[in-house]
C-alpha cells in the first residue's frame, strides 16, 4: 500500500552507506536545522507572538485540557475529529515545561529535527536534501503551520519505517494531530486500489482526477456537518489570500508535468507523490484552502524527484534550484519571517 523501500529497490540511490558516523552527522545537522527554526524569532528580532498563529499555539499549550473538554461536551465523536492527540501532546509536554512558549518551542524542535533527519537519511544526496529543507513549503511547517509539522513528523516516521505495524500505526496517528492528514489517507487508499487492480497507470490518474474534484467539492460540507474545527473558517476564507502569488502553483504544476513525462515505471513507484500533486493543483483551482495540504507532502514529493532520470531529472533540479534562488532572494530582501508575520 505504501511507498516502501522495497518498492524502490530498482531505483535505489544514495550518497553514502548508513554508517554510525554518518548517522551522527545526520543527527547533528538535523539538530542544527531544528534549533535555528526554534529560535527564528530571536535572531530575527521578532516577538514570539508576532508570528501568525503563535498566540493560538500558546493557548493550546496552556489550555489543551479545556479545549478537549469543550469538544467532549459536544460529543465523543466531536472530540475524536478535532485532533485529540495534538491536545494530548500539548498537555503532556506542558506538564514538564510548565511554560506554554517553551512547550511550543519543544514541539518545533521535535518535528523539525525528525523531518530533517529522515530527509537526510532517505534522500538522494546531501546538497539536494539541504536545498529542499530550505524551501518555504518545507520549513513553513516549523514556523507557521506547527500542528501540521508535528503530524508530519509522525507520518514521515511511519512512512520510512521498515516495520509494517509501526508504519500503519504512525501514519494512522497523524490525522489525530492534524485533520488534513485524512486527505493523505485518502490518497494512500487510492494508491493501494490502483496497485491492487493493476489498471493502466494513466487510466488511474484520470479516475483519480474525477474523484478528487468530487471530494474537494464535498469535503467542506462533510467537515461542517461533523463539527471539524477547520470547517468553521471555510465560509469566511479569503481565497485570494490563500492563493498568494501563484508561484507555488506554477512550481508544483511543472513538477507534476516532469513526473508524468518520466514514464510508467517511475509513476508506479511514485504514485503517491503524483496523486499529491494532482490533488494540490485541483485544490488550488477549486478550493484553495485545501491546497495548503501540499505542506504535508512536499518532502515526499521532492524526494521522489531524486529518482528521475535523464532530461527529466535535469528539469527537476533546475526547477528546485530556481525556486530555492527565489527563496534566498526573498529572505535576503525581506527577512526569513516576513511571510509569516501578522500585518
Amino acid at each position: 500500500m505504501l511507498h516502501t523501500t522495497s518498492a524502490r529497490k530498482s531505483q535505489k540511490i544514495g550518497w553514502a552507506n548508513n554508517t554510525s558516523l554518518l548517522e551522527i552527522f545526520f543527527c547533528l545537522l538535523a539538530l542544527l536545522y531544528a534549533v535555528l527554526l526554534v529560535y527564528a524569532d530571536t535572531y530575527s528580532n521578532t516577538y514570539f507572538t508576532d508570528i501568525l498563529d503563535r498566540a493560538n499555539y500558546i493557548y493550546y499549550a496552556e489550555f489543551s485540557k479545556d479545549v478537549f473538554g469543550y469538544y467532549s461536551e459536544k460529543s465523543i465523536f466531536s472530540a475524536f475529529v478535532n485532533e485529540p492527540m495534538f491536545l494530548l501532546i500539548n498537555w503532556s509536554v506542558n506538564i514538564v515545561t510548565r511554560n506554554p512558549e517553551n512547550t511550543v518551542r519543544l514541539l518545533i524542535l521535535f518535528s523539525a529535527f525528525q523531518a530533517a533527519y529522515l530527509t537526510l537519511k532517505n534522500g538522494g544526496g546531501f546538497a539536494a536534501c539541504v536545498v529542499i529543507l530550505l524551501l518555504p513549503s518545507v520549513y513553513g511547517n516549523y514556523i507557521l503551520s506547527l500542528r501540521q509539522g508535528v503530524a508530519l513528523a509522525f507520518f514521515l516516521t511511519g512512512w520510512f519505517s521498515k516495520n509494517n505495524y509501526i508504519k500503519f500505526a504512525l501514519i494512522g496517528f497523524a490525522p489525530l494531530i492534524h485533520t488534513s492528514f485524512y486527505i493523505s489517507l485518502f490518497l494512500l487508499l487510492f494508491q493501494w486500489m490502483s496497485r491492487k487492480y493493476a489498471s493502466p497507470i494513466y487510466y488511474n490518474i484520470v479516475v483519480f482526477v474525477v474523484l478528487c474534484v468530487a471530494a474537494i467539492l464535498l469535503i467542506p460540507y462533510v467537515g461542517s456537518s461533523l463539527g471539524v474545527r477547520q470547517a468553521e473558517g471555510y465560509a469566511s476564507a479569503d481565497f485570494e489570500d490563500v492563493k498568494g502569488s501563484g508561484l507555488g502553483l506554477v512550481f508544483w504544476f511543472l513538477i507534476l508535468i516532469v513526473f508524468l513525462n518520466q514514464g510508467q515505471k517511475f509513476l508506479q513507484c511514485n504514485l503517491f507523490s503524483v496523486y499529491c500533486l494532482v490533488f494540490y493543483v485541483l485544490s488550488y483551482i477549486l478550493f484553495p484552502t485545501f491546497a495548503r495540504t501540499i505542506q504535508n507532502h512536499a518532502l515526499l514529493i521532492l524526494i521522489s524527484g531524486f529518482y528521475l532520470s535523464g532530461l527529466n531529472k535535469l528539469l527537476f533540479y533546475s526547477l528546485v534550484i530556481l525556486f530555492f534562488a527565489y527563496t534566498v532572494f526573498s529572505v535576503l530582501n525581506f527577512g526569513l519571517l516576513s511571510p509569516f508575520l501578522q500585518s
